[in-house]
């Protein structure tokens, strides 16, 4: 979680990965105080969240290491492009091994303890944050230069130019978020962040005349995701008022703004 809000921030870790040693916890690791059992009625489902997070986190760091440092600014371009690739290659490796991947809400919520879903709830932002931040910084040119993705100004430059590549990310951040109740607890802070990237992201892939949707082998149905937007666009409302916080809620005004325009679709119930 550490280096997933310095990755953010843009600051440097703690500990550079020359400095770590330790091997990793594998995904079978049947030791009880790292791996955590869910029965989804067909099968156990062994999750080592430890070192889901633990990998992830290495990732983030080789991340910041080498797109987002001072370090990193001063090389050429020709490396950073290929650091990128790597590294989003690396997180789709990640992804694609993951337990979880295959994890969908409804069986998540079946076949789950509820602090497990909270646990994969922040295992997914982290993750969902990370991709977004690499490809933000990317379509932007920010890997040359200081730039907060996550910023009011950030979030409307990249909606329009990287939704249609973290759409399905996106959703699935939402989706998994709807599971529990959303409120003055320690996973809506944690997982903020996140929340409002990956609800611009999925309203700004729905925008009427944007052409993404198009782009998609099996589009999305509008109608039946609204209510999973409004009600997660209430939430961060709600915490809004909780945290009394400007920044914040300049970053939710553009969630507003984008909710606006995607109802202002003919097919949309505006009830």
């Amino acid at each position: 979680m550490d280096t997933a809000m310095n990755l953010r921030a843009i600051r440097p870790n703690t500990q550079k990965l020359v400095d770590i040693s330790v091997p990793l916890p594998s995904h079978s690791s049947s030791d009880s105080w790292a791996s955590i059992t869910s029965d989804d009625y067909t099968e156990d489902r062994e999750v080592n969240f430890f070192e889901l997070h633990a990998s992830l986190a290495l990732i983030q760091a080789e991340a910041f290491e080498k797109l987002l440092s001072v370090e990193a600014r001063q090389r050429l371009a020709t490396f950073t492009a290929s650091a990128f690739k790597s590294i989003i290659s690396k997180l789709d490796i990640w992804r694609r091994t993951n337990p979880l991947a295959d994890a969908d809400a409804p069986s998540m919520l079946n076949s789950m303890y509820r602090s497990d879903v909270v646990h994969s709830i922040i295992l997914e932002a982290s993750y969902f944050g990370t991709l977004y931040q690499l490809h933000a910084a990317n379509a932007l040119r920010a890997f040359a230069r200081r730039l907060d993705v996550f910023s009011p100004n950030g979030l409307r430059s990249a909606a329009g130019l990287i939704s249609f590549d973290v759409f399905a990310d996106a959703q699935r951040l939402l989706e998994f978020a709807a599971l529990i109740p959303q409120g003055n607890v320690s996973v809506t802070w944690v997982t903020m962040h996140a929340i409002i990237v990956a609800l611009c992201m999925v309203l700004a892939c729905n925008i009427p005349g944007n052409g993404i949707l198009g782009m998609m082998p099996h589009p999305p149905n509008l109608a039946a995701n609204m209510r999973l937007y409004k009600d997660t666009l209430a939430a961060l409302d709600l915490a809004t008022v909780q945290a009394n916080n400007t920044d914040l809620t300049s970053k939710i005004n553009v969630c507003h703004h984008l909710h606006a325009q995607v109802k202002e679709d003919d097919y949309l119930d505006q009830g």
